[in-house]
């Protein structure tokens, strides 16, 4: 049993742990297993050897990345060991020896390193699905079982069964049960979510028949607990006489509802009859009373009256409150109304899951545990294919899964045990919510110690600075006091040596301000005139709101610049994310790129939830929800003054009828468009309004509708998906804008699930469009897919949970005032087992044993906002920054903890912050800081703050500046305004055959009007240019190809509609067709009959952002490959773009060349990153006119 400090290198020591057992005597072991006791190794066998070592060698993690993260270190540490290294800080003289010589570890490592892929390492779920997927029958599951991990599908069957069952129930004769339900507010949305949450909890059906939730012995037991705190209160009451005072009346009604609910106590009676006599004290001026007598509050009346009696009587309002709370959440009628349905849809929904093949992580979980309990014979088997197990993160367990390390490791026969090592670290236990139990932690670790194991601490850190670690001994240590399966003791954390830091860079803009300190104290007060509140009264928005600011005035001075790569060791770590929009805000204001970590903003991303109601439109039909979203959506920008005309003229309706790109329908609709357009006022808001240019943006959206309702019905699913991508413009449009980068890798994984969800097939349209609509309105936990480039130099923004193993340069704790929700890590269905019985909770109604409960969760809590705490200081390598807004003297102690509550408890006193603030007050923001006793720096985040009345300086420090700084300051000033026109005069984006910005001044690129004649001509040719284009994207290439071609110059009448309004569309078809005719008879032609069965992709679009984009100042550069293609004979990929220009004679086609090579190499560039090439792709320029191919490499 190993206990590990935060960086002590826990992950080091089980990599080292299967390194020398698989050199040694593993591969030992499994010499005699293959080839018998006294069998020689035989030459030829090493790999069939090592992949047995492997494979009897079990590691479980958590999560699937610390899973691949250390099977990753393991086969690096045979490869370390093949050329000739010492992995994991192991001696390399110890492993030969193990191995017997320093050639036979050569030749293992080799085969070791080899047959890598057999070392089993998995997260408990993992091995819980392959324990059931070998023995189905005998776990009582289908043999051809699927692991629902995101509930889709158990959400379907739910659905198909409440449907089913409220049929029935709403219908003759009907169930009274369902209809008292109704009556109470209660119907299948309802069920519908309690069966969710049973479901995944592992709640058997037997939990809930057959039990009375409120029986007679239940009621005893809960008047059994009420019995102290009533006697205790009453006694206090009557100590002394009543007097007559107006200020204890209050309190005499209090000690009158006491006495009436005692009396009822002391028999036994019925759960009515008890809420009935308490409801007095439930809720109004006497709950009230009870609460504030349990924070010591009495008044002077009160006081005097009661006189030493008043700790009595707080002591018995302390215990009292949580059980009248408790007794106010009983509901009879209510709970044994879900509880009889309940139970019966849970086991009816429980047999369809089986029959389904549907388990979810709860069911592998428990059935897994059952198989190993109750099939004797199946646990020795399981037993025998192991030899070694290791476990990580094992603080983290619950009693199931210590159940089932227990039952492999230290039940049965000594000998044919597993080997075992167990790492865990009790102060990083912070998962009671989820069920961490840390009794049954400690409890399993005696048990390994009555068994003769060994019991060891690693407590050398190698990650954090001295300082860090002494402040984390300083802040910890005074409130990590040790309770039995509840608080562990505080382990000292030494370092093992002062890491090589880069020393923090400073920005020379940050003058006045204290340099960093390796250990930092944010204090979130206001100073005196700021905004709403002054000092010590801040409240907590406003602290939050300081915070965020101070952290984007830090950042850029330890940065540098913006985007420097060093703010990618940086992390912003919260106890909750219920304000950390405050702080996302001021990053994106900064222009400072950040990451969210896993969280429920996936659904809640805006990009998301445009894509997702662009499904639901394509889709069906009928969603005229969705269909007001899709047309407010950025994509389309309808105002929404214009969303009333559009229903006033049949848009939905006609929309609705459009499944395909049906002329007679675009027409209707564009008839709508056209009226609604003409019925907004002209001031009404939206872009360009007046001018129609969202009416044509909107006919140009409801043509790529049309084809895309009638792709989804007959196109293959890649193909629907990628029109779905390319025809409205989603992702050009979300890279535009900040964090762009992360919003296209959002867009990237969201497509990517659609396409394997239309492939599965689960459920059909009427499945994917349920999905879509739950996991946006039930906002479904996700992570935020990681970005393919720009990511790594973002901020790190996550919950304190979600850093619990990573390491960070620097860590800003912030919000540390934060307090919990009242209902930390509770559900809102749930059931509980409790010894012998099972405790409820529906809608709002609970058991009476839920008083336990809520007692203990609360426990766990508080013991766990210190463990967070200790997982928060112990992140960072060189900076640690703690940012909250420290209570005044005379502030009220508030039961639940925050961090800062904590903190006061330091070792160490911190300075006196209000004399600080006066100093600041009087002397200006340069005396912000101050450092204690131990050299930790204290700041005052209001003097960094916007200046207000508070920081003016003072009439006597007033100076008038000297003229000639007033000349320079002048003159400076109006560089840099002309510097800031320039920039501005730059054009945000570019289309990839624009000619490169920078050439010449802006104000020279400027092109007067061009005569009529001349645009019209100009237009001409563009569209001919497109409508050539278009055919040749639409050929088809492995059919005929003259016939194609014929087929595609017929179609160029119908292209030209598609464009709308052209001055000479029958001169630009004319052209077009000309212009097909001399590509057919020309080389071209051929080459492109070549090349059929080598095309990767035609009008490939490219969006791109690389380096060369971001030094002519341009947002992305975006255009479309025209074609793509692999080389039959050099394998080389190759970009080609169609050009319709007119050439001569051969210096107008070099002119033209020349004209078009900045449009090749950003091509080239583009697909160079995108596909991670070695050499750029090959540029071909195929002038159709000419019938001439100009290749540049």
């Amino acid at each position: 049993m190993l206990e590990a400090g935060a960086g002590t290198g826990k992950t080091a020591v089980l990599v080292a742990r299967v390194i020398s057992w698989c050199v040694g005597a593993g591969w030992a072991r499994a010499v005699q297993a293959l080839h018998g006791p006294r069998g020689a190794e035989p030459e030829g066998q090493e790999e069939a050897v090592a992949a047995r070592v492997l494979e009897r060698t079990v590691a479980i993690t958590f999560t699937e990345r610390a899973a691949a993260e250390m099977e990753q270190r393991v086969t690096d540490g045979f490869a370390e060991l093949v050329r000739g290294g010492a992995p994991c800080g192991l001696p390399r003289s110890v492993l030969v020896a193990a191995a017997g010589s320093e050639a036979l570890l050569a030749q293992r490592s080799a085969a070791l390193l080899a047959a890598s892929d057999s070392l089993a390492v998995s997260t408990f779920h993992a091995l819980c699905r392959r324990w059931l997927a070998r023995y189905p029958l005998a776990a009582g599951v289908h043999p051809a079982f699927e692991v629902d991990a995101d509930g889709r599908r158990t959400a379907a069957l739910i659905d198909d069964l409440l449907q089913a069952r409220a049929r029935e129930a709403y219908g003759d004769p009907g169930d009274e049960r369902w209809t008292a339900l109704a009556a109470l507010g209660l119907g299948a949305r309802q069920l519908a979510t309690a069966l969710r949450a049973l479901v995944a909890s592992g709640v058997p059906a037997a939990a809930l028949q057959g039990d009375e939730p409120y029986a007679a012995a239940r009621v005893a037991d809960f008047c059994a607990q009420l019995a102290p705190p009533l006697s205790g209160l009453l006694a206090a009451l009557h100590a002394q006489p009543v007097p007559a005072k107006a200020q204890v009346k209050v309190a005499q009604r209090l000690a009158a509802a006491c006495a009436a609910l005692a009396t009822t106590t002391a028999v036994t009676p019925a759960i009515e009859q008890l809420v009935a006599t308490a409801r007095p004290l439930l809720r109004g001026p006497l709950r009230e009373r009870v609460r504030q007598w349990a924070g010591d509050e009495f008044g002077k009346g009160e006081r005097l009256w009661l006189g030493q009696g008043t700790a009595d009587a707080s002591a018995a309002c302390t215990t009292l409150g949580p059980l009248l709370d408790q007794l106010g959440r009983c509901d009879p009628l209510r709970l044994r109304l879900l509880a009889g349905v309940l139970g019966e849809l849970l086991s009816e929904l429980q047999q369809r899951l089986r029959q389904a093949g549907v388990v979810g992580f709860s069911q592998l979980m428990g059935a897994a545990h059952a198989l190993l309990r109750d099939q004797p014979r199946v646990l020795e088997q399981v037993r025998e294919g192991l030899d070694q197990l290791l476990v990580d993160e094992f603080q983290d367990t619950d009693p199931m899964q210590v159940a089932i390390v227990e039952a492999l490791a230290l039940r049965g026969e000594a000998s044919r045990r597993p080997g075992l090592l167990v790492v865990g670290d009790a102060k990083q236990s912070i998962y009671g919510w989820r069920n961490a139990d840390l009794a049954a932690y400690e409890d399993f670790v005696e048990r390994v110690v009555a068994q003769h194991g060994l019991r060891c601490r690693l407590s050398l850190n190698f990650r954090s600075q001295a300082a860090i670690l002494a402040e984390v001994e300083r802040a910890i240590e005074p409130v990590m006091r040790a309770a039995r399966g509840l608080q562990p003791r505080f382990e000292r954390l030494v370092c093992a040596a002062e890491p090589e830091l880069d020393p923090p860079q400073e920005d020379p803009a940050a003058a006045g301000r204290a340099p960093a300190s390796a250990v930092e104290y944010w204090v979130s007060w206001e100073m005196p005139g700021q905004a709403a509140g002054e000092g010590e009264r801040t409240t907590a928005a406003r602290a939050n709101a300081l915070e965020a600011e101070l952290l984007v005035r830090d950042l850029l001075a330890q940065g540098g610049r913006p985007g420097a790569p060093r703010w990618g060791a940086s992390a912003v770590l919260l106890r909750t994310t219920t304000a950390q929009e405050v702080y996302l805000q001021a990053l994106r204001q900064a222009g400072i790129p950040y990451v969210v970590e896993r969280d429920r903003g996936y659904y809640r991303r805006r990009e998301i939830i445009d894509a997702t109601t662009l499904v639901r439109v394509v889709a069906d039909a009928n969603d005229h929800v969705a269909l007001v979203a899709w047309l407010r959506a950025p994509a389309i920008g309808v105002p929404d003054a214009a969303l009333l005309p559009l229903w006033q003229h049949d848009l939905p309706a006609r929309l609705t009828a459009l499944a395909r790109p049906d002329p007679a329908l675009l027409a209707a609709v564009d008839q709508s468009i056209a009226a609604a357009e003409h019925a907004l006022p002209p001031a009404a808001p939206g872009p360009d309004p007046g001018t129609g240019a969202w009416g044509t943006v909107l006919r140009v959206a409801v043509r790529a509708l049309a084809e895309l309702r009638w792709a989804l019905r007959h196109e293959p699913v890649d193909r629907f998906v990628e029109r779905l991508r390319l025809l409205l413009g989603a992702e050009p449009i979300e890279a535009a804008r900040f964090l762009g980068e992360r919003r296209l890798a959002n867009l990237e994984r969201f497509f990517a699930e659609l396409e394997r969800q239309l492939l599965a097939g689960e459920g059909g349209l009427q499945g994917l469009l349920r999905a879509l609509r739950s996991d946006v309105a039930d906002r479904r936990e996700a992570a935020e897919a990681p970005a393919s480039e720009g990511s790594e130099g973002a901020v790190r923004v996550m919950t304190l949970h979600k850093a619990k193993g990573l390491t960070f340069d620097t860590v800003y704790l912030l919000g540390l005032h934060t307090r919990p929700g009242a209902a930390i890590g509770t559900a809102a269905d749930e059931c509980v087992e409790e010894g012998s019985h099972w405790e409820w909770r529906f809608a709002g109604a609970e058991t009476l044993g839920f008083a336990r409960i809520h007692a203990r969760r609360q426990l766990v809590a508080a013991a766990e906002a210190v463990r967070t705490l200790y997982v928060g200081m112990t992140r960072p390598r060189r900076r640690l920054v703690l940012a909250g807004c420290w209570p005044g003297a005379n502030d009220r102690r508030d039961p639940r903890l925050s961090h800062l509550d904590l903190l006061q408890e330091r070792r160490l006193a911190r300075p006196d912050l209000s004399a600080l603030r006066r100093r600041v007050a009087s002397e200006g923001p340069e005396q912000a800081t101050c450092s204690d006793a131990a050299g930790v720096l204290w700041r005052l985040a209001g003097a960094y703050a916007a200046p207000g009345p508070g920081l003016a300086a003072r009439p006597d420090q007033a100076q008038l500046p000297a003229a000639s700084a007033l000349r320079h300051e002048l003159a400076a000033t109006a560089a840099g305004q002309a510097a800031a026109r320039a920039r501005m005069a730059r054009p945000f984006a570019a289309v990839a055959s624009a000619p490169i910005a920078g050439a010449e001044e802006p104000s020279r690129r400027v092109a007067s009007p061009a005569p009529p004649a001349t645009a019209r001509a100009a237009a001409t040719a563009r569209a001919v240019g497109t409508l050539v284009h278009r055919a040749l994207e639409e050929l088809v290439l492995d059919h005929d190809l003259e016939a194609a071609l014929a087929q595609q110059r017929a179609r160029l009448p119908q292209y030209a509609a598609q464009l709308g309004a052209l001055p000479d569309a029958g001169v630009a078809v004319t052209a077009a067709s000309a212009l097909l005719d001399r590509l057919r008879s020309s080389p071209l032609f051929e080459r492109l009959r070549q090349l059929a069965d080598h095309v990767l992709g035609r009008e490939v679009p490219v969006l791109w952002r690389g380096a060369a984009a971001q030094a002519e100042a341009l947002a992305y550069v975006s255009g479309s490959i025209d074609l793509l293609y692999r080389d039959p004979l050099t394998h080389e990929l190759v970009i080609v773009d169609y050009k319709t220009d007119r050439v001569g004679d051969e210096a107008e086609l070099a002119a033209r060349v020349a004209e078009h090579l900045p449009q090749g190499r950003r091509y080239q560039q583009a697909l160079l990153q995108a596909l991670e090439l070695t050499t750029p792709p090959r540029f071909e320029l195929w002038f159709l006119g000419a019938g001439r191919i100009v290749s540049m490499p």
